[in-house]
């Protein structure tokens, strides 16, 4: 739903914008437009140069922009210091591995001041499947550190902690960095999450359900 007018008119001008290029791209090839097949590849190098389009009049123009360098990403890192909650999860056997991500839900919530995208830890042990979720909250400065507790906690009431846990993303990886460190819990990056895809996929589809029943 579009609730601010100024996100209405952002779509309407981007979908101005693209007609236009649609039209403009007949019988051209994207070379001759300045875009390569590759498309606009980010660069840690400042004044990359790509097409532009900017209204003119009633319609749009083509021109060039240069691009700033890649702002460098610093994710939340948390510091465990809850030494009563790691001293529990170090005490209990290890057992199995967790597939983790920190997740941004495509679900807004419709808040009182403004709606905001949820986040989450979903987590799936992959041996059986076994999923666990923190709570879905809105980011805020002591959202990184409640959702590990909040993780810390639900492994605790599994009974068993992780040899390993896998994640797949530079985000994941800065969150869990310290906790597995106090836990002796080994953190591997890997290319894919299989079972924690598949958990994902299906709590979607819940959550698609759902909004349309409470609809």
């Amino acid at each position: 739903n579009i609730t601010e007018q100024s996100d209405a008119d952002a779509m309407e001008d981007a979908l101005r914008a693209s007609l236009f290029l649609a039209m403009y791209m007949n019988g051209k090839s994207i070379e001759e437009v300045g875009f390569t097949d590759e498309g606009i590849q980010p660069s840690d190098r400042p004044g990359q140069e790509i097409p532009f389009i900017i209204p003119k009049g009633k319609s749009w123009e083509i021109t060039k922009t240069t691009l700033p360098g890649r702002t460098p990403v610093n994710y939340p890192s948390p510091q465990f210091n809850y030494p009563e909650i790691w001293m529990q999860i170090t005490a209990l056997k290890s057992r199995s591995n967790l597939e983790c991500r920190q997740m941004i839900l495509g679900t807004p919530v419709l808040d009182k001041e403004l709606p905001y995208l949820p986040m989450m830890i979903l987590a799936v042990d992959g041996n059986d499947g076994h999923a666990i979720i923190t709570e879905i909250s809105a980011d805020s400065p002591d959202l990184a550190d409640n959702q590990v507790v909040d993780l810390a906690l639900k492994i605790i009431n599994m009974g068993y902690r992780p040899s390993r846990i896998f994640v797949q993303d530079e985000r994941t990886q800065a969150l869990l960095r310290d906790f597995c460190q106090k836990t002796g819990i080994t953190m591997q990056r890997v290319s894919r999450l299989k079972h924690l895809q598949e958990a994902w996929e299906s709590l979607s589809n819940h959550l698609s359900r759902q909004k349309k029943f409470d609809a």
